[in-house]
Protein backbone atom coordinates (compact mmCIF):
# COMPACT_ATOMS: atom_id res chain seq x y z
CA UNK A 1 0.00 0.00 0.00
CA UNK A 2 2.02 3.07 -1.19
CA UNK A 3 0.03 5.29 0.98
CA UNK A 4 1.09 3.37 4.20
CA UNK A 5 4.99 3.86 3.53
CA UNK A 6 3.86 7.76 2.66
CA UNK A 7 2.75 7.70 6.35
CA UNK A 8 5.05 5.42 8.19
CA UNK A 9 7.70 7.79 6.39
CA UNK A 10 5.82 10.96 7.82
CA UNK A 11 4.95 9.48 11.05
CA UNK A 12 9.30 8.51 11.86
CA UNK A 13 10.26 12.08 10.37
CA UNK A 14 7.90 14.20 12.51
CA UNK A 15 7.40 11.92 15.74
CA UNK A 16 10.38 9.75 15.78
CA UNK A 17 9.46 8.59 19.71
CA UNK A 18 6.12 8.12 19.23
CA UNK A 19 5.10 4.07 18.86
CA UNK A 20 1.93 3.06 17.03
CA UNK A 21 -0.18 0.27 17.28
CA UNK A 22 -1.10 -1.80 14.02
CA UNK A 23 -4.91 -0.58 14.51
CA UNK A 24 -4.06 3.40 14.81
CA UNK A 25 -1.61 2.62 11.71
CA UNK A 26 -4.76 1.21 9.69
CA UNK A 27 -7.00 3.71 10.75
CA UNK A 28 -4.43 6.50 9.69
CA UNK A 29 -3.96 4.55 6.89
CA UNK A 30 -7.37 4.65 5.85
CA UNK A 31 -7.82 8.48 6.75
CA UNK A 32 -4.92 9.02 4.71
CA UNK A 33 -6.18 7.19 1.40
CA UNK A 34 -9.93 8.62 1.97
CA UNK A 35 -8.42 12.17 2.05
CA UNK A 36 -6.91 10.99 -1.40
CA UNK A 37 -9.57 9.67 -2.80
CA UNK A 38 -11.66 12.76 -1.66
CA UNK A 39 -9.10 15.17 -3.67
CA UNK A 40 -8.56 13.09 -6.67
CA UNK A 41 -12.53 13.24 -7.23
CA UNK A 42 -12.64 16.75 -6.55
CA UNK A 43 -10.56 17.37 -9.21
CA UNK A 44 -12.42 15.48 -11.61
CA UNK A 45 -15.65 17.55 -10.64
CA UNK A 46 -13.56 20.61 -11.18
CA UNK A 47 -12.22 18.67 -14.56
CA UNK A 48 -16.10 18.41 -15.36
CA UNK A 49 -17.02 21.38 -14.37
CA UNK A 50 -14.55 23.22 -16.43
CA UNK A 51 -15.42 21.26 -19.33
CA UNK A 52 -19.39 22.23 -18.78
CA UNK A 53 -18.50 25.81 -18.47
CA UNK A 54 -16.41 25.82 -21.64
CA UNK A 55 -19.42 23.92 -23.66
CA UNK A 56 -21.86 26.57 -22.27
CA UNK A 57 -19.35 29.27 -23.54
CA UNK A 58 -19.10 27.65 -27.01
CA UNK A 59 -22.93 27.57 -27.13
CA UNK A 60 -23.02 31.31 -25.92
CA UNK A 61 -20.60 32.69 -28.44
CA UNK A 62 -22.61 30.70 -31.70
CA UNK A 63 -25.85 31.85 -30.15
CA UNK A 64 -23.80 35.67 -30.20
CA UNK A 65 -22.63 35.03 -33.68
CA UNK A 66 -26.51 34.29 -34.85
CA UNK A 67 -28.12 37.35 -33.48
CA UNK A 68 -25.01 39.28 -35.00
CA UNK A 69 -26.29 37.90 -38.43
CA UNK A 70 -29.39 38.26 -37.46
CA UNK A 71 -29.32 42.20 -36.55
CA UNK A 72 -26.58 42.36 -39.76
CA UNK A 73 -29.55 40.87 -41.99
CA UNK A 74 -32.01 43.63 -40.56
CA UNK A 75 -29.74 46.53 -41.14
CA UNK A 76 -28.92 45.86 -44.51
CA UNK A 77 -33.03 45.52 -45.38
CA UNK A 78 -33.19 48.36 -43.55
CA UNK A 79 -30.49 50.23 -45.60
CA UNK A 80 -32.56 48.97 -49.03
CA UNK A 81 -35.41 50.45 -47.26
CA UNK A 82 -34.17 54.14 -46.87
CA UNK A 83 -32.69 53.98 -50.16
CA UNK A 84 -35.97 53.14 -52.16
CA UNK A 85 -37.79 55.86 -49.72
CA UNK A 86 -35.30 58.10 -50.61
CA UNK A 87 -35.27 57.25 -54.37
CA UNK A 88 -39.29 57.86 -54.07
CA UNK A 89 -38.89 61.26 -52.46
CA UNK A 90 -36.03 62.34 -54.81
CA UNK A 91 -39.09 61.22 -57.63
CA UNK A 92 -42.06 63.08 -55.99
CA UNK A 93 -40.06 66.31 -55.61
CA UNK A 94 -39.07 66.24 -59.46
CA UNK A 95 -42.84 65.40 -60.08
CA UNK A 96 -43.74 68.51 -57.76
CA UNK A 97 -41.40 70.59 -59.11
CA UNK A 98 -42.54 69.77 -63.13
Amino acid sequence: MPSSNLFINYKARYFPGEILTDGLIFWLNRKLDDDIRTVVRGQTNVSEDGRVALEEAQLAIQQLFGHIKEIKGKAEKSEEMVMKLLTLLYALRWIVNS
